[in-house]
């Protein structure tokens, strides 16, 4: 799970 999604902290984000 890469921290693309910074806006959205709540939902983790799997963008890898």
């Amino acid at each position: 799970n890469f921290p693309l999604d910074l806006a959205v902290v709540e939902a983790p984000s799997t963008d890898g």
